[in-house]
């Protein structure tokens, strides 16, 4: 019999862990904006009990634990994506839904067993493992997604999807709780609404632009280009001036 509940948590912790420790090592970063919110912490609860009973569990019914389990934390990343690192987890969750949903349950490859040290070899088929999972059999598909990848260290049998979160998790948590500086208000830019010929300030020094100011629109041409520009019938009451092409002077006529 072999235990899947012992491994959630310990990758689980582990990538808590290391998550609190980097992001408090951390120096502190200058951030003009809040620190981002965390919604629907209940997804988050149901979908962690969810997982830690299923680990305790055998057959179809622990399977379907699991996988509801794996749906809930997927909402619940999603709902997060403004989280840094939220959208890899859920392509993480994802990954592990997707060989649970087709298999009725999570291949294992045999040989990961023993590489692990988990079982002894020639055991292997028979081992009996909880949360769902079952030793990779002919009839498994997409087994490149399920757990093949031997962890002797942890004596543990993780899938891509697993690592996956594993690092994404992480990387949530450095930048949930890693210190952060508010920005001084001389250094982000403003508007000041009262005064349009403010610009924006930059560095604590307020640029004035001069703006020209036009009330009555664009200034007449000071030359006129004719005799009859300034008249209000220039066609009726002005006459019109013709230049003769020998030099003569001009003709008047109406």
């Amino acid at each position: 019999m072999l235990d899947c509940y012992v491994r959630c948590v310990v990758l689980t912790l582990a990538a808590v862990a290391m998550g609190l420790a980097i992001g408090l090592a951390l120096p502190a970063r200058r951030n003009r904006f809040a620190r981002p919110r965390v919604h629907k912490w209940g997804l988050l609860v149901s979908g962690i009990s969810g997982q830690a009973i299923a680990a305790r569990l055998y057959g179809d019914f622990a399977a379907t634990l699991m996988l509801l389990s794996l749906v809930l934390l997927t909402c619940f990343a999603i709902a997060n994506l403004h989280l840094t690192g939220m959208g890899v987890v859920a392509i993480g969750l994802c990954t592990n839904i997707v060989p649970i949903l087709v298999n009725q349950g999570m291949p294992v490859r045999a040989k990961a067993l023993v590489h692990a040290g988990v079982v002894e070899p020639g055991f292997e088929n028979e081992a009996q493992l909880t949360g769902g999972r079952h030793v990779e059999g002919p009839g498994d598909k997409l087994v490149v997604l399920a757990d093949i990848i031997p962890v002797p260290a942890a004596e543990q049998v993780v899938s891509f999807g697993d690592l996956i979160i594993f690092v994404a998790t992480i990387d949530v948590l450095v930048h949930l709780v890693r210190r952060q500086r508010r920005a001084p208000a001389h250094s982000r830019g403003r508007f000041r609404a009262h005064d349009p010929g403010i610009e924006p300030i930059f560095g604590g020094e307020a640029i004035r632009i001069a703006r020209q100011v036009q009330d009555w629109g664009e200034a007449p041409s000071p030359v006129p280009s004719s005799g009859s520009q300034n008249s209000d019938k220039p066609e009726v009451s002005a006459p019109r001036t013709e230049v003769s092409a020998t030099g003569a002077p001009a003709s008047h006529s109406r």
